[in-house]
């Protein structure tokens, strides 16, 4: 499944950012999985808790040939192309003579989740921190004022799809019907970014998203109901929108799924990150922090007391700026393989969109 990149250009590298290499049907959801969603709201949390470790086991022998926790092949055809020029151009990736990024997020997938907001921000604030919180705008009632106090305190408000109920992928006609109320709420809240619920991705059908990035791509995430990679521990464009794949594994397939007693697998990760210019970003859910405050509160001081005066911790929407307005100050040869728009996609979306607009005139 895994090839190496003959040719090192954009296209290529497409394949695998753009999860080509897992073909058509890795974008749609089985008919298995249409099932569990129609029927989860009454399936007991224990027991889709019991489910999910099914799965997991299930999918670690099916994507075997995808590595996790850390999966070097992109970066590792990075350094074969680029041989000793590799830190001399990745050094141009960040501003400031930063060498990389951490960014922290929140998938809020409930009402409880909302309520526990407070608390992760009283944590974040004492260490330093700020980070993006992925409000669910059609599933729970929406405190406002919660939200303008994040926004007052330097913090950082996300969609999070449309009410978290595994459908939003379901099938094109749903993903239009919902993705104009996605862009009022993208509108009304003045958001730049999304993540969808679950990570269910089809980034083609994500370019009628009025969003200056999106998060739902991992570099690798076997675990997810889709599972993946796009392999690049680095920001990228995709299409419309500059794609900020979150790169360490989420807290609730690590704690609830895989059963982890312990951040080490979260400490590798960061280091591996830390050492290739990574992105380093996580996702946090308030939902489960009656569980795993521990784990967090442990990760954060972890972090804290690692991270160096090369580390760019801010908020998600400064990363996508910067390769959109100073995109100009990170190496020319980069900008080609992560941020070009090819002739190949540019007439791919442009198809796209003029389908859907012909669908709706016909309407």
């Amino acid at each position: 499944m895994k090839d190496n990149v003959v040719t090192f250009n954009r296209k290529n590298i497409e394949y695998y950012l753009f999860e080509d290499y897992l073909g058509d049907k890795h974008r749609t959801l089985s008919l298995l999985k249409k099932i569990y969603y129609e029927v989860k709201p009454i399936i007991p949390r224990k027991l889709q808790i019991f489910l999910r470790r099914i799965y997991a086991k299930k999918v670690q022998t099916k994507y075997k040939f995808i590595d996790w926790p850390i999966e070097t092949f992109l970066v590792d055809e990075f350094k074969s192309h680029f041989n000793v020029n590799f830190d001399r151009i990745f050094e141009t990736l960040w501003p400031n003579n930063f060498k990389y990024a951490f960014l922290i997020t929140h998938d809020v997938d409930t009402k409880i989740g909302f309520k526990y907001i407070p608390k992760l921000v009283e944590l974040e604030k004492k260490l330093g921190f700020v980070s993006s919180y992925n409000i669910v705008p059609y599933q729970y009632e929406v405190d406002k004022s919660l939200i303008l106090w994040l926004l007052r305190e330097g913090y950082e408000i996300g969609v999070h799809g449309y009410n978290h109920d595994g459908k939003l992928f379901w099938n094109l006609e749903t993903f239009v019907s919902r993705v104009t109320k996605i862009n009022e709420i993208i509108k009304e809240w003045n958001v730049e970014g999304f993540r969808s619920p679950a990570t269910h991705r089809n980034w083609l059908w994500m370019q009628l998203l009025e969003i200056k990035y999106d998060s739902s791509f991992s570099d690798t995430d076997i675990y997810e109901p889709m599972p993946g990679g796009c392999f690049s521990i680095w920001p990228f464009r995709m299409g419309k929108f500059i794609e900020l794949p979150y790169t360490l594994p989420q807290d609730h397939t690590l704690f609830q799924i895989l059963r982890k007693k312990d951040i080490e697998i979260w400490k590798q990760k960061f280091q591996f990150l830390k050492d290739n210019y990574g992105l380093i970003l996580v996702n946090i859910h308030p939902d489960y922090l009656d569980k795993n405050y521990h784990y967090i509160e442990e990760f954060y001081y972890w972090v804290k007391e690692n991270m160096d005066s090369t580390c760019w911790h801010t908020l998600p929407k400064n990363v996508a700026k910067r390769f959109v307005e100073h995109l100009e100050e990170v190496h020319s040869t980069l900008q080609k393989l992560l941020f070009e728009v090819t002739p190949k996609q540019f007439k791919i979306i442009k198809k796209f969109l003029s389908e859907i607009r012909l669908r709706y005139e016909e309407k």
